[in-house]
């Protein structure tokens, strides 16, 4: 009587332990890889942050150095930059 491939049923056994081995073992490897990866890019996200506030910070200051008691001049040149922005997008429709 054969027992076709009921016979190597300790081997499909085997292999299927390799198999989900190796998967638990990529999969560990993945969430490393990932937490890694995350870790890099909350490190440059808030590099980031603090490289644009102080660029904010600079030019704030420039801007209200720059203006100093100056406001009513400062705000009619704004205006028409603005007005002239304005003109020249609407021109081009």
């Amino acid at each position: 009587m054969t027992r076709g491939w009921f016979e190597s049923e300790p081997s499909l056994r085997r292999s299927r332990r390799r198999v989900e081995n190796g998967i638990d073992e990529a999969a560990h490897v993945a969430a490393e890889r990932l937490g890694r990866a995350a870790g890099m890019a909350r490190d440059g996200a808030d590099e980031a942050y603090d490289r644009g506030l102080d660029a904010y910070r600079r030019g704030n200051r420039a801007v209200t150095a720059r203006i100093g008691d100056n406001v009513v001049p400062s705000l009619l040149l704004a205006g028409l930059v603005g007005y002239a922005v304005g003109w020249l997008l609407h021109a081009r429709h």
